[in-house]
């Protein structure tokens, strides 16, 4: 069981917020725990713990004192690597790691914390899902379950209202993403704007806030772009671009500024989306993504009418 320090902090910026205990805790743990957190009488568990912080938009790392018990170092260790393997596409050793994470245990105490480690793995199947190009459709429900481990009532009418800790938002991309791609861009469109709003309204350390805030600005500018609503996809960009400079979120920079070019091109501004599509892909070749920059070489060619030579 961790020790932490920060429940006072909690508590400073969930009245700050204006945020009752009942709206924190809602999903994670009784607000009578919550309570006893705030007031350094109770350590939870480390699942429990970090969902609190992460909706209140912090990263839970920051709040730790003591070391991590020998399973939760064998845990997290294991489930960084497995994000890692899934970012790198390789899918199949994701699965391998991912059948050994389901059987590592942690000591979760009196409270529980199970749905959040489920909801955690639950997250990294879906991930090895989509990364497969799985069906796209059969993956809503699953997705809504995950959902439901933290928001029993969870109506995606309702996002915008809702405190998101990092797994659920990632999840909440993904749901978007299956919309997408079965043709419903609206409903896409819709879940992203109300995942901002709710980010927008909650998270208070910009830093932390940019981590999920900007992903989901370059899924909101690329369904905004698919249904052809430019100038609001140029919007988004912008707000996107200036909190990855502003908070050092780099490695998506190229992304929205090629998504801006090309907002710029169908839209008629033909003095700005040239420049900033050769500066993005020239980006992605400098940070070695070279599939990136593979595939927008080739968008650019067969929509905005820009060859590059071959790298």
């Amino acid at each position: 069981m961790i020790k932490v320090y920060g429940g006072a902090l909690i508590k400073k910026y969930r009245n700050e917020r204006g945020i009752t205990l009942k709206q924190l805790s809602k999903g994670i743990c009784h607000p009578t725990t919550l309570h006893r957190i705030e007031g350094g009488s109770q350590s939870p568990n480390v699942f429990t713990f970090m969902s609190l912080i992460q909706r209140l938009g912090f990263e839970s790392e920051k709040f730790f004192v003591s070391a991590f018990t020998k399973s939760e170092i064998t845990f997290f260790n294991l489930y960084y690597e497995i994000e890692a393997l899934i970012m790198g596409g390789k899918f199949d050793d994701a699965q391998s790691k991912l059948k050994i994470l389901e059987s590592t245990g942690i000591d979760l105490g009196k409270e529980g914390g199970e749905k959040i480690r489920e909801q955690m793995i639950m997250v990294l199947k879906l991930s090895i899902s989509q990364g497969r190009n799985e069906d796209a459709a059969s993956r809503i429900e699953t997705i809504k379950a995950a959902l439901t481990l933290t928001n029993s009532d969870f109506d995606e009418t309702e996002i915008s209202g809702y405190m998101l800790s990092y797994d659920e938002i990632a999840l909440l991309n993904m749901l978007a993403t299956v919309y997408g791609d079965t043709g419903d861009s609206e409903k896409e469109i819709a879940i992203l704007r109300r995942v901002k709003s709710s980010m927008d309204k909650y998270y208070v350390d910009k830093y932390e806030k940019s981590r999920g805030y900007a992903q989901t600005l370059l899924n909101l500018s690329n369904a905004l772009g698919f249904a052809e609503r430019h100038e609001e996809a140029i919007e988004i960009c912008d707000t996107a671009i200036k909190y990855c400079v502003e908070h050092k979120r780099l490695h998506l920079l190229p992304h929205l500024k090629f998504n801006k070019a090309c907002a710029l091109f169908y839209i008629g501004n033909k003095d700005e989306y040239e420049r900033l599509a050769i500066e993005a892909i020239y980006a992605l070749r400098n940070n070695e993504d070279y599939i990136a920059a593979k595939e927008r070489i080739e968008i650019a060619k067969e929509r905005l009418g820009i060859i590059f030579p071959a790298f």
